[in-house]
């Protein structure tokens, strides 16, 4: 079974995904809900349905390919209608070192 990756705060974590989108799965923890699988070389990582979706619509929108080294960071972004911050997590993809 490959390795659970754990997301720290404001940690960049470079990964290599194997695919450009998320898995929507059903929450083995929770009944009723689903959470997105994603699979990486590094191994894998599950993000509720709501930063799943977040996650996959940043994929998308800069058009990460599989295999394409990018950099995660989990963030807290404040949240307007509550005092707890929301968390978030921002992919960029990485930019190769010239030589």
């Amino acid at each position: 079974m490959p390795p659970k990756i754990e997301f720290d705060y404001d940690e960049p974590m470079v990964l290599h995904l194997c695919e450009t989108q998320g898995r929507l799965v059903d929450n083995r923890w929770e009944a009723f809900s689903v959470q997105y699988f994603f699979i990486a070389e590094e191994g894998v990582f599950y993000l509720s349905d709501t930063a799943g979706g977040l996650l996959n619509a940043r994929l998308r929108a800069r058009g990460v390919q599989p295999g394409q080294p990018i950099t995660i960071t989990k963030v807290r972004v404040p949240n307007p209608n509550s005092e707890r911050p929301v968390t978030e997590y921002f992919p960029r993809i990485c930019q190769e070192v010239a030589q």
